[in-house]
């Protein structure tokens, strides 16, 4: 080999040995996680939250008891259904990728309420909250499907308004796999799963019926859109500007607070799994 190849193969063999390094390092963290919430219990006297699917009125669940293990549940855009888990730590739902078809959970994927995507860019125009215990937003990496969880809240003043925000921290996030966050990272936050555990056979049947309707309204507007871009003249776009032309879910990447896309409005209820309430979405994200 010649010499002066010898240090590109010296550094490119330092960063495999270190890339295999810290995914070792990731693997001994996911597999020591514990659950954030204890799995559910079929007991003969059930509460609010683990509801008795063993009681004779409820025979049609039998057929689920085995698949109910989670705090809610995913589905790919391709049609395959997994669960979610909410882990404890910086990795919330360790990594989102299909079990049949390895893809990455998308914009066009539907998730139950534990995993609520922030669709657009996420300034939440919600008054200041003192935040306590695990922050209940998160984002996944693009790139592998690891989530991660924000790292911390930053208290700022609005002078203009004369109040203060709590912007959740997600800028400088460097996955294990090596992609830096960026718009096309989905951000979500962490919703209750007492609606799930509560009834597992609506929630499936929401979730069908959910992303059937994203499907019809999603073919809507690719016909409203063909049907402007024939009555444009020739050479113009429909989009405007051509600096604003982006694509993907986080489009823009700024975005005004009246056209946020808000958390569902369930306040769950205080005895929540043993744990305090969500805090009501305090301030904005800073991404």
């Amino acid at each position: 080999m010649p010499s002066i190849f010898r240090p590109v193969t010296a550094f490119a063999r330092k960063a495999l040995k270190i890339n295999k390094n810290a995914e070792k390092s990731l693997a001994r963290k996911l597999d020591a996680a514990d659950r954030a919430h204890p799995p559910p219990r079929f007991s003969i006297e059930g509460d609010y939250e683990y509801i008795d699917y063993t009681e004779t009125s409820r025979d049609y669940l039998h057929h689920l008891l085995d698949k109910i293990d989670g705090d809610g549940l995913w589905k790919c855009c391709r049609g395959h259904e997994q669960e979610l888990i909410h882990w404890k730590g910086e990795h919330p739902f360790k990594r989102l990728r299909c079990n049949t078809c390895e893809h990455i959970l998308c914009h066009r994927c539907e998730s139950t309420t534990v995993l609520t995507r922030m669709e657009g860019d996420t300034v939440l125009p919600y008054e200041y909250h003192e935040v306590s215990g695990p922050i209940s937003y998160g984002q996944i990496c693009s790139n592998c499907g690891l989530t991660h969880r924000a790292r911390g809240v930053q208290i700022t003043v609005d002078t203009a308004a004369n109040e203060r925000v709590s912007n959740m921290t997600f800028a400088n996030v460097v996955c294990v796999c090596g992609h830096r966050a960026d718009n096309t990272w989905l951000h979500f936050w962490i919703g209750p799963i007492y609606e799930y555990r509560r009834n597992p056979h609506d929630a499936f049947a929401s979730l069908s019926r959910q992303r059937a309707e994203s499907s019809v309204r999603r073919q809507q507007e690719r016909l409203e859109h063909g049907t402007r871009r024939e009555s444009l003249p020739c050479g113009s776009s429909s989009r405007g500007d051509s600096s604003s032309n982006l694509s993907g879910p986080h489009a823009q990447w700024s975005i005004s607070t009246s056209n946020v896309s808000s958390p569902p409005m369930s306040r769950p209820p205080s005895s929540q799994l043993g744990q305090p309430p969500t805090p009501w979405m305090t301030g904005s994200f800073s991404s």
